[in-house]
This record gives structure tokens, sequence and C-alpha cells, in this order.
């Protein structure tokens, strides 16, 4: 979902909704006000996006949460990822597989848009995968570390 090279609003966009996942928030809402974009969490309160992203379990290695959010275009990108662009549209879903981080989710996202600029999202987690494959070349390692403890007990 999300990558190193992300625009910045792609980059927002995405991690918004991993905090709302990692932090266990089944519903928020996202106003747009002439400030800026605010989240407000049913019983734990609202801040701007800059701040909610900050509250990730997951560490920001690009830097991109003490850049400025671009307002219209992360807004933009919310519509285009509910398939909400249509002034007229009033719902919309979004669909996340989540598979940079262990273990793997998928996640429906039910939007509905209350005013021109609100919209109130409802997380669903639809699947938890725990398997872990193994990786390209992990035979070879396996192989590798079994025979230097065959090594190790032979001596």
């Amino acid at each position: 979902m999300e990558e190193q090279d992300d625009p910045l609003h792609v980059w927002y966009a995405s991690t918004m909704f991993l905090t709302a996942m990692d932090m266990g928030f089944p519903a928020f809402s996202v106003s747009r006000t002439r400030a800026g974009i605010r989240v407000h969490v049913p019983g734990r309160g609202s801040g701007g996006l800059g701040e909610f992203v900050q509250c990730s379990t997951f560490r920001d290695c690009s830097g991109n949460g003490t850049k400025p959010v671009p307002v219209a275009r992360v807004w933009s990108r919310l519509l285009e990822m509910a398939d909400m662009a249509d002034a007229g549209a009033n719902a919309g879903t979004i669909r996340i597989k989540q598979r940079g981080r262990y273990p793997y989710t998928e996640w429906t996202i039910a939007v509905t848009r209350k005013a021109p600029h609100r919209l109130d999202f409802r997380l669903t987690l639809d699947r938890v995968d725990t398997s872990i494959s193994k990786p390209a070349g992990g035979e070879r390692l396996w192989r590798a570390i079994a025979s230097r403890r065959a090594l190790r007990t032979s001596r």
C-alpha cells in the first residue's frame, strides 16, 4: 500500500489508513477545513492529519510526516480511492491488502460523505494471514545453518 517513492499526498492518505489500522480505530471521520484536514476519532478527540499520522506505531523513515499536508491533493486522493470523485457520490468502498508488515491483513473500508467536506470511514478487518512464506534462497540458508550446527556438535 505504501511505497518509499509515493508522492506526498499518496503517502499521507495511505499512512492515515495504516495508522487507523495499527491503533485499532474501527471508525473515524475526516473534514476538510480552511486550516487543513482534521481527523476525528470517536471517544478519542480530533486533530490535524499531520498529528494523526504521527500516532502510528510504525516508524516514518521517509521524513514525510514533517512536511506540510497538501490538503487539496490528499482530499482528491481519498475521494479517488473510494471511487467518489463525482460530487454526487455519497458512498464508496476502499479495499486494502496490507502486505508490508506481519501479520498480513486485508481490510474493507466503507466511506460515506455526510457533507461536501466530510468523509466518514468504517474499517472492517476481512482477513489475517499468519503464514510465513520462505524467502527466495531460504532453503540454501537453512542448509548452511544446519551444516554449521552439525560441525559444532561433531567437534
